[in-house]
């Protein structure tokens, strides 16, 4: 997770960080990180997302945006917010209809659309070289 905090500080407002979900099931990890809210670079987006979803098997991205109740931290650990809540719906979602990224914006049919695009874009660009990355960015 330190190359991923580090390689995308620029999105990143509060550190991602590894969790156990220990009260829901001992076999499954929770990660958890706040984006900054100006994010402009979906491109740099997209290849975070798709190198978590290269590192970590059977991983499901739940994003959700909203407002956050508590001091903002370093480690996105213990904060509250309608934020938190929507990415665990988000998290729900995905796991409930095995779509690998979901989002939820309080926009029902937009997240719907969105998170399918997203889900497929991740799919099909996990599978690409090096190469092909460096010709996309051009």
């Amino acid at each position: 997770m330190i190359n991923i905090n580090n390689n995308y500080e620029d999105l990143i407002c509060s550190k991602l960080i590894s969790t156990t979900l220990s009260n829901e099931n001992s076999e499954y990890f929770e990660f958890q990180a706040l984006f900054k809210k100006d994010i402009t670079d979906y491109v740099k987006l997209l290849y975070l997302l798709v190198e978590l979803y290269n590192k970590l098997d059977k991983l499901y991205i739940g994003l959700g945006s909203g407002d956050i109740s508590t001091e903002i931290k370093e480690k996105a650990l213990g904060m509250d917010g309608t934020a938190f809540y929507n990415a665990r719906e988000a998290l729900q979602n995905s796991f409930e209809s095995e779509i690998k990224i979901n989002l939820f914006s309080n926009k029902k049919i937009v997240d719907q659309n969105l998170s399918l695009i997203l889900s497929l874009l991740v799919e099909f660009t996990s599978k690409w070289t090096n190469q092909q990355k460096k010709a996309i960015k051009y």
